[in-house]
C-alpha cells in the first residue's frame, strides 16, 4: 500500500545513531579547537598564526581522508566496513 509505512529494521536503527552521532563528534571535534586556541598558544609557546595553520592543517586532512573514506564506501559497499 502506497500509505503503509514500514517500521526500520534493527540495523538500520543502529546505523543511523551510529551516523548522528559520529557526525556530532565531529562538529565538536572542530569547535573544541576555537576554545583551546589560547591554551594550545601557552602550552607551545607559539603564536597565533602558527597555531591556526596547525589547526588548518588538521582540517585539511581530515577533509582528504573523509574523500577516501566515501570513495572507498563507494567501490567496497558501506556495510563491507561496518559489518
Amino acid at each position: 500500500m502506497p500509505g503503509s509505512k514500514t517500521p526500520l529494521s534493527r540495523k538500520k536503527i543502529i546505523g543511523l545513531a551510529a551516523l548522528t552521532i559520529a557526525i556530532f563528534l565531529i562538529a565538536n571535534d572542530f569547535t573544541a579547537f576555537s576554545v583551546a586556541i589560547p591554551a594550545m598558544e601557552k602550552q607551545f609557546n607559539s603564536d597565533l598564526s602558527t597555531v591556526q595553520r596547525v589547526i588548518n592543517g588538521y582540517a585539511l586532512v581530515f577533509g582528504l581522508w573523509s574523500l577516501v573514506f566515501s570513495l572507498w564506501s563507494l567501490v567496497f559497499g558501506l556495510w563491507s566496513f561496518v559489518c
